[in-house]
């Protein structure tokens, strides 16, 4: 009985080594695929080892930054989705660098040369980009409108600061720097425009006198309900 009892015990030692065994194959076998999925393939990182790539791939290495390389079946530079080159022209003809490479340029938030900017019409080339001016977070338009968006009743009303249009004069945004500072129905606090006019916000204000919207009263200085 005991000889069975130490085999039993021995048995059971074994197939649990074995298990950790397995299970450390297994825990091996994936980290390799994890680590083939990050680097070595095509259009990825070069693998910091003797292989850098795989399936007869080569490393291309950006000439303007050693530290930027992906895995290609040949390195060429100057076209599109490659990197730029590290002499004029950097790209081909119809593309700029943009962020390393080379993109196809002078559309809509295509790429463009500050040195030499080239865009369709209507659009002017502000940080590398094609964009159109006078929109809320684009650049101010040349000309005496600046931003689009200025009436009083516009939510997307917007102002040029630092020749860029940014929003203002409604709830939550920045006062106006013209007036009205901010728009009707909201109320300039500190520089910010809060919703007014309505139950429980602040009364507005029209020069000294205030007052609320719907039949509602001013008390204390924000509007209530007369019931």
């Amino acid at each position: 009985m005991r000889r069975v009892f130490l085999l039993l015990t021995l048995s059971v030692l074994l197939s649990a080594c074995s298990f950790n065994g397995d299970k450390e194959k297994n825990n091996n076998w994936q980290n390799e695929v994890l680590f083939a999925s990050e680097c070595g393939l095509s259009g990825m990182q070069c693998c910091q080892s003797e292989e850098a790539c795989k399936y007869g791939n080569v490393c291309c290495i950006n000439p303007n930054n050693i530290e930027e390389n992906y895995c290609d079946s040949e390195c060429s530079l100057g076209l599109e989705d490659k990197f730029c080159r590290d002499s004029e022209p950097k790209c081909d003809t119809g593309m700029a660098c943009y962020q390393g490479k080379c993109q196809f340029s002078g559309g809509e938030n295509q790429p463009c040369d500050d040195s030499d900017p080239e865009c369709d019409d209507d659009l002017i080339c502000y940080n590398g980009l094609c964009l159109k001016c006078g929109l809320s977070g684009n650049p101010c338009c040349e000309n005496t409108l600046l931003c689009d968006g200025l009436g009083v009743f516009d939510k997307n009303r917007t102002e040029c600061l630092n020749d860029m249009c940014q929003p203002c004069g409604f709830v939550g945004k920045k006062a106006c720097q013209n007036e009205p500072h901010c728009n009707i129905g909201n109320l300039n606090n500190n520089n910010y425009c809060l919703q007014c006019g309505v139950l429980n916000t602040p009364c507005c204000k029209n020069g000294k006198n205030v007052f609320c919207d719907n039949g509602l009263v001013c008390n204390l200085g924000f509007c209530e309900s007369i019931n």
